[in-house]
């Protein structure tokens, strides 16, 4: 099965169960085909009532979360999912695992909230990446390290990758980054809880920025949405159509799919989520996430929140 097992009835953000309905979404088709599963049918996309977070009814099942992240973004992930989405192409795909510029940015706009949280550059001396692939992300501080579950990833001459999370308590790090992951879980909560056994003096964490449009129009139904996730052919003319067409203004329009992202989370959400995970948020900002990157203009969200907290 691709969906998971149970319904998510409460907020993922907060825990609210004050949520109503936002409207009604498809599984992208190539997360079902990567995972060698059955297309579902439709799921209704939910909006929480107290903090504004919207999310996906339903997780995903360990199958498919293997075949998504065991081998992300390699040549089969690039592949299959071209093949449903043309603007999805080789050279965003390697862009995404380690464009210098995109990279370096990211870089400077982490350094600069740990800045803006009054952590001086000397505080800093071992980090781990939680979900980091290559790193590339993560500042040059003295040590580096990655948990990283993708088989692709390896040692560098200034990287560690470490592949048993019991690991990271003994390294005592001053720093624990998890970025863009939080928003691919089915439980955040969850995740936090385990990044916090590191015992880190600091935390920082990334998600996408920005409120996804309700759909409307012919789209916005079940039956229409089960039939083009049905169709290749139907599938690749209207992603082609919404990445020249697909504005803000427009992207109401088209088919809400749910790809990697199961929740999207509003600013508030995402520092009630620290909260209810017992960590205090020393700064909080947004950043521009797709300068720099080439082919850009085929990713839904361009903006990051960015959230240093501490216990």
């Amino acid at each position: 099965m691709v969906k998971a097992d149970e319904a998510r009835l409460n907020c993922p953000a907060c825990g609210s169960s004050e949520t109503i309905q936002f409207c009604f979404a498809v599984v992208s088709p190539w997360v079902s085909q990567l995972a060698r599963e059955r297309q579902p049918s439709g799921l209704e996309i939910r909006e929480c009532v107290d903090c504004a977070t919207i999310f996906s009814d339903c997780g995903y099942s360990s199958k498919v979360m293997e075949a998504l992240y065991k081998q992300y973004r390699g040549k089969e992930y690039q592949s299959i999912r071209q093949g449903w989405e043309p603007g999805y192409t080789k050279e965003l795909n390697s862009a995404l695992n380690g464009s210098s510029e995109w990279m370096e940015r990211r870089q400077q706009d982490i350094l600069e909230s740990i800045r803006n949280a009054g952590i001086g550059d000397a505080v800093i001396e071992t980090c781990v990446d939680y979900g980091g692939g290559h790193g590339g992300v993560m500042p040059n501080f003295q040590k580096r390290f990655v948990f990283e579950e993708n088989s692709q990833v390896h040692d560098t001459e200034t990287l560690k990758v470490l592949a048993r999370w019991s690991e990271v308590s003994r390294l005592k790090p001053d720093l624990v980054m998890c970025c863009g992951v939080l928003e691919h879980v089915n439980n955040p909560k969850e995740l936090i809880n385990q990044i916090k056994t590191a015992g880190a003096r600091y935390y920082y964490f990334e998600v996408p920025a920005g409120r996804p449009a309700r759909r409307v129009g012919v789209f916005s139904s079940r039956l229409a949405l089960n039939l083009v996730a049905n169709s290749n052919m139907l599938w690749r003319a209207i992603q082609k159509l919404e990445r020249n067409f697909g504005d803000k203004k427009l992207r109401k329009y088209f088919p809400f799919r749910i790809s990697e992202h199961l929740q999207f989370f509003s600013e508030s959400g995402i520092q009630q989520l620290m909260k209810n995970s017992g960590l205090k948020v020393m700064y909080i900002s947004t950043h521009d996430h797709s300068a720099g990157l080439a082919g850009s203009k085929n990713m839904a969200f361009g903006r990051t929140i960015g959230v240093v907290a501490c216990t």
